[in-house]
Order: structure tokens, then C-alpha cells, then sequence
């Protein structure tokens, strides 16, 4: 029943564009925490973390807004449970990470 509420509160926006707002907060120059509006897979998060620029980085999902799902490419060919029920696209796990890494990179700059 509760997956039924999930799916019928996005499908409307499924084929659409969808802008999303990645947010990245620094406390000092050794702690950071990227926001994002999902739930954005581990392997990614660990990708984050290990690419940015701060010691410390947390990841928080379902920060303003919920896309739902946000699988990683290679669940796409696996068909994961969340690659059957996300209404993104297969490459926009790769723009997110993208795009929090290059802000935490103007961050620390």
C-alpha cells in the first residue's frame, strides 16, 4: 500500500525535466554536508565522500524536496527494485555526484 502512495505521487513527473536543488553547507574548513532531494544509493555517497575536498562530508538525502530513488547506473542493468520504480533517468545518479563535488570544490576554494 505504501509503495502504491510513493509511485502515484511521482509518476506524474515521470518524462519530465525535473530540476532538483544539490545543496552544500561547510562548518569551517574541514566539515561539509551535501543536501540532496532523494535517496541517493551508498556506492555514491562513498563517491561523494571520497572525492571531496573536505576530511569530513555528510551526505543528507531527502533534503528539500523527494525524487525518490536515485540508482546508480550499474543498477539500471541489474534491475534493481529502485531502477524498476525511480522516475529519473540512468544518468542523473553521474550529474548529481558531478554536481556536489564541484560545489564542495568552489566551497573549500
Amino acid at each position: 500500500k505504501n509503495i502504491k502512495k510513493y509511485i502515484d505521487r511521482l509518476r506524474p513527473l515521470e518524462g519530465k525535466t525535473i530540476k532538483i536543488e544539490v545543496q552544500v553547507l561547510a562548518f569551517g574548513d574541514k566539515v561539509a554536508i551535501v543536501g540532496i532531494p532523494g535517496e541517493m544509493f551508498t556506492e555514491m555517497g562513498m563517491k561523494i565522500k571520497e572525492n571531496s575536498p573536505f576530511e569530513i562530508t555528510i551526505i543528507s538525502g531527502y533534503t528539500n524536496g523527494y525524487i525518490g530513488y536515485i540508482p546508480t547506473p550499474e543498477a539500471y542493468e541489474s534491475l534493481s527494485y529502485e531502477s524498476t520504480v525511480t522516475i529519473i533517468e540512468k544518468d542523473s545518479c553521474r550529474k548529481i555526484y558531478e554536481t556536489a563535488v564541484n560545489l564542495l570544490e568552489k566551497l573549500k576554494s
